[in-house]
């Protein structure tokens, strides 16, 4: 039986660490200072709505949506190459998967933070991408994965 929680899968989604949404705004917010965003800091609103309980998680690629080097502009694709180009881990990203996304069932779920983070990974033939996801959100997203694997 094929199983996404299969820790011998090479590219499976896993849960890296268990945080309190403040920990996520809070790291959201210190990628403004660090640079890791080209516009000031839009506020967070309707993450805390969301849920407190929030995991940081590799996600395979083919799970989230987010936009590709077709979809960008060439400042963003410059960016992201930028990043590819870098050797340490990439930061992690937000996804959502709830409201819209589940209904829908595409089984991805939506980047709304970190873009060009997620293509550099995708450019750098990375199988997955480390984001922050609300965890009643993240379960879904893989309980519906495994459903359509069936």
């Amino acid at each position: 039986m094929r199983s996404l929680r299969d820790p011998s899968s090479t590219c499976a989604p896993r849960i890296l660490g268990r945080y309190h949404v403040d920990y996520v705004i809070g790291h959201w917010r210190a990628l403004y200072r660090e640079g890791y965003h080209q516009a000031e800091p839009r506020d967070a609103v309707g993450w805390a709505e969301r849920g407190h309980a929030w995991v940081l998680a590799d996600v395979p690629l083919d799970m989230l949506d987010f936009q590709t080097a077709a979809e960008a502009g060439a400042g963003r694709v410059q960016l992201a190459w930028e990043y590819a180009q870098r050797r340490t881990p990439l930061p992690p990203g937000v996804a959502l998967y709830g409201r819209q996304s589940a209904r829908r069932r595409t089984g991805k779920a939506y980047v709304a933070d970190g873009n060009h983070r997620v293509l550099a990974a995708a450019m750098r033939l990375d199988c997955s991408a480390r984001v922050f996801m609300q965890k009643d959100e993240y379960a879904q997203l893989v309980e519906d994965a495994e459903r359509r694997m069936w």
